[in-house]
């Protein structure tokens, strides 16, 4: 049976459009899921079910590609907890992020335990916890909610329930006297010692002029020790974890100083968070971000920077330092004026 040319090239543009559309329905299905696995966050926990005020373990795993860790500007957020996650949710210790490459080489995974505990019964939730990627704050991911059950200490009430038992009243005995006699005895004759040791000690003791101690601001501090570290040209010998451990140490050093944050407790995403509440500009956030979260690389995940790489964090801790120190306004004492 023979078909016309005409219909047969209809029937082939056909099929053309159909076998696009299936391939471009797979690619785009195929971006999607591979955009769902860039991060991902899991929490787990070591049992669902406590005594009231027993500890368990809250551990939260994020991973991510491992092309991505030699992204200087690539950092992860955490969410920021210091004594409680909710109201009936403590946090007794917490610890610090431990990363570590899977064995195929393809995702870094970050890792850090939260040792929790509850003081109110019934069933208490772990609400999600909400992480961001610093390429992408406007798309965060979170972990999923979790449920503890908190059981209170089980009480027998078909036993008798008895008063408790009043004190015994014993008489002392001398015997028992004497120390405490001894005690402030001894004790007597020692203060009048001291006492008398410090009436003499006073008669001859020369006096003493103490010295002013001129306190540093914490900018003049920081820029000097930088200055010190740039001296001392360890990324210039190989020694770079040791460079960028000072460089960022330093920074640290001076934000906790001027403006009261724990950052040398922090990790840098905390610190990232930590300081959104004060009066920074977007270049000078993203210096800061640049120079913590190569040192994080070069420590921690052995990056091996560029020349200019170092030098660019050595003069984004510069400028940061300089355009955020505290500058003292002395206004001039005007002399009152003799009216004639």
């Amino acid at each position: 049976m023979f078909y016309p040319i005409q219909h047969i090239d209809i029937y082939k543009v056909q099929i053309k459009n159909l076998v696009s559309g299936i391939l471009f329905i797979a690619l785009c299905l195929g971006v999607l899921n591979s955009f769902a696995q860039i991060h991902t966050a899991v929490a787990k926990i070591d049992t669902a079910k406590i005594l009231i005020g027993e500890h368990i373990r809250l551990k939260v795993d994020v991973r991510y590609p491992a092309e991505l860790k030699n992204n200087p500007a690539h950092t992860i957020i955490w969410p920021v907890y210091t004594d409680t996650i909710t109201e009936k949710i403590e946090i007794v210790e917490q610890s610090n992020i431990d990363t570590s490459l899977s064995s195929d080489q393809k995702t870094v995974l970050l890792s850090k335990t939260y040792v929790i505990t509850s003081f109110d019964s019934g069933f208490v939730v772990i609400p999600p916890l909400t992480f961001y990627n610093s390429l992408d704050t406007t798309r965060p991911f979170e972990t999923q909610p979790l449920l503890i059950e908190v059981q209170t200490v089980a009480v027998d009430t078909t036993q008798e329930i008895k008063d408790i038992k009043e004190p015994i009243d014993v008489p002392l005995t001398l015997k028992e006297l004497l120390p405490y006699f001894i005690g402030g005895l001894i004790t007597i004759i020692i203060i009048l010692l001291i006492i008398l040791y410090f009436l003499k000690r006073k008669k001859k003791a020369p006096q003493i002029i103490e010295e002013v101690k001129i306190i540093e601001p914490a900018h003049v501090i920081a820029l000097r020790r930088l200055e010190e570290l740039n001296q001392k040209k360890l990324w210039q010998q190989g020694k770079n974890k040791e460079y960028h451990s000072e460089l960022s140490e330093i920074v640290r050093w001076y934000i906790e100083e001027r403006y009261r944050i724990p950052a040398l407790e922090q990790t840098t995403g905390e610190i990232l968070v930590s300081i959104r509440s004060l009066a920074l500009s977007a270049e000078l956030r993203e210096k800061l971000q640049q120079l913590l979260s190569l040192s994080d690389l070069v420590k921690f995940a052995k990056a091996q920077p560029l020349p200019q790489e170092h030098e660019l964090s050595m003069q984004n801790a510069i400028d940061f330092i300089q355009q955020t120190k505290v500058v003292e306004i002395k206004e001039a004492i005007k002399e009152p004026e003799v009216q004639p």
